[in-house]
C-alpha cells in the first residue's frame, strides 16, 4: 500500500502530464459538410490531440452502441477539418448511467469509462447510419412507421412524440424513456 505522500506525488505527475499534453475541452470543429455530410461545427466534450483521442460525455440508463458513432463523427469532422497528419483513432465515452427513481432504488451514478479505436469498421458504421438518416428526411414524404418489431430505437427516440401526434401507437413497453443522451 503506498504512503498518503506517494499517491500524492503521482497525482501530480498526472497533473503535468494532463497540462503537457492540451486536454481541450468543447472545442469546435469546422468540418466541409459537404465533404462529409455534417452540420459545422461538430462540438465534441474533449479533444487530446497529441494523442488521437476524441470523447464525449453520455447519460441514459443504458449504454448503447450508437454512442460509438459520436466520437467517429467528431474524428472524421477534426480530420477534414486539419488534413493529413491529424488523426484520430481513440474514442472515449464517459457514460454516466441514471436510474428512473423508485422508493427502492436512488439515482445514484458512477461513471463507466469506454475507450475503444476508432478503426476503418467503425467510420464506415458511421457513414452508412449517415447516408441512411440522409435518405431518410431527403424524401418528399415522411417515412412509415416502422412494424413493431423494428420499433426499438422509438423509446428514445427525439422525435417519438411527432410520430404519435400523427398516428403511431405504441404499446405501454415502447413509451418508457429508455436512453437520453448529451
Amino acid at each position: 500500500m503506498q504512503s498518503g505522500t506517494t499517491r500524492i506525488r503521482h497525482l501530480g505527475s498526472y497533473a503535468q502530464i494532463f497540462k503537457t499534453f492540451h486536454i481541450k475541452g468543447k472545442q469546435k470543429i469546422n468540418p466541409s459538410a459537404s465533404q462529409i455530410g455534417i452540420s459545422s461545427p461538430a462540438s465534441p466534450d474533449f479533444i487530446i490531440p497529441d494523442f488521437g483521442v476524441v470523447g464525449d460525455i453520455k447519460t441514459g440508463i443504458n449504454f448503447t452502441d450508437h454512442f460509438l458513432l459520436t466520437c467517429a463523427g467528431y474524428a472524421l469532422a477534426y480530420e477534414n477539418q486539419h488534413g493529413k497528419g491529424y488523426d484520430i483513432n481513440w474514442g472515449i465515452i464517459y457514460f454516466f448511467p441514471t436510474r428512473i427513481p423508485t422508493e427502492y432504488v436512488r439515482p445514484l451514478t458512477f461513471t463507466q469509462i469506454y475507450i475503444f479505436p476508432i478503426d476503418d469498421s467503425l467510420r464506415d458504421w458511421f457513414i452508412r447510419v449517415r447516408d441512411s438518416a440522409y435518405d431518410t428526411i431527403s424524401k418528399p414524404n415522411p417515412p412509415d412507421f416502422p412494424p413493431e418489431d423494428e420499433r426499438k430505437h422509438c423509446k428514445h427516440c427525439p422525435f417519438k412524440d411527432y410520430c404519435i401526434n400523427k398516428g403511431l401507437e405504441l404499446k405501454s413497453y415502447e413509451k418508457q424513456q429508455e436512453n437520453t443522451s448529451n
